[in-house]
């Protein structure tokens, strides 16, 4: 009897060591997924997020990009990355949000950014969630897409799509020989997935004698209702080439188009 107690002692006190292990565990988990920050710390940011302790003359913070990341980030010409904040998006659902913006930046040997018409900076999100005085991460996306030109970052801004549902919205364009396109897309939050896209502006000025101008453009109208997403009304007035083929009859484009969110593919449509 004596040794079955004991027995039963120390399995309980393996029961017990086995719980605190996997507590201890689980709020490790939870501590190493969890990072506070106050919002005009920028350089604590920089640092932790992007892993570096080195920043330029310009607040810049200088990182190491690994292999991957050399495929796709705009590197400088000493080999580094350069990546600033550029944008800090406030919000409220039901709690106060905050999107940072961070742009990553080719850089001449002279310090200042690559400003060609093709250079745009590969922007990186961070999420974020007020605590008190201070912020939350709860998501970051390091790679998310190049936006801009000339070497400066397009418009970036918040939208609500829904009673409590938010998007971040990217605006872009593009002008060449006589031709200009503006585009709009919009991303969740907080996964950052595109949902919408549309042109809102184009325009052709006609670079031959024979070849036929053009110039429409389009306002996105949130319907305003119960639904978590709203409708969104695409208002369109102008011309355009008819079914918009090349060398097709100019005429009106004047029309109303209304997308709706498809719960399934979670897109709109």
């Amino acid at each position: 009897v004596k040794q079955l107690e004991e027995e039963n002692k120390r399995l309980r006190e393996e029961i017990e060591l086995y719980k605190n292990i996997e507590n201890n565990q689980r709020k490790a988990i939870q501590h190493a997924g969890t990072r506070l920050f106050e919002m005009k710390e920028e350089r604590d940011m920089l640092s932790v997020l992007f892993d570096t302790e080195d920043f330029d003359i310009k607040n810049r913070a200088v990182w190491t990009p690994n292999f991957n990341e050399r495929l796709h980030f705009p590197v400088s010409y000493d080999g580094f990355c350069y990546t600033k904040i550029n944008k800090v998006l406030l919000y409220n659902d039901e709690f106060s949000r905050a999107i940072v913006i961070f742009g990553t930046y080719e850089v001449m040997d002279d310090g200042e950014q690559n400003i060609i018409h093709s250079a745009a900076p590969m922007l990186s999100l961070g999420y974020f969630t007020q605590r008190g005085d201070k912020w939350e991460l709860t998501e970051f996306q390091k790679m998310f897409t190049y936006h801009g030109s000339w070497g400066e970052m397009g418009e970036v801004e918040i939208r609500q799509i829904g009673k409590r549902t938010f998007a971040l919205d990217l605006t872009s364009g593009y002008t060449n020989m006589g031709e200009t396109s503006i585009w709009t897309n919009y991303y969740s939050i907080p996964d950052f997935r595109i949902i919408l896209g549309i042109t809102i502006e184009h325009s052709f000025t006609g670079r031959e004698e024979d070849e036929k101008a053009f110039d429409y453009e389009t306002k996105l109208i949130t319907k305003a209702s119960d639904k978590e997403y709203y409708d969104i009304v695409a208002e369109t007035t102008g011309t355009k080439p008819e079914n918009n083929q090349q060398d097709a009859e100019i005429v009106s484009a004047n029309e109303d188009q209304t997308f709706y969110f498809n719960e399934q593919a979670r897109v709109y449509v």
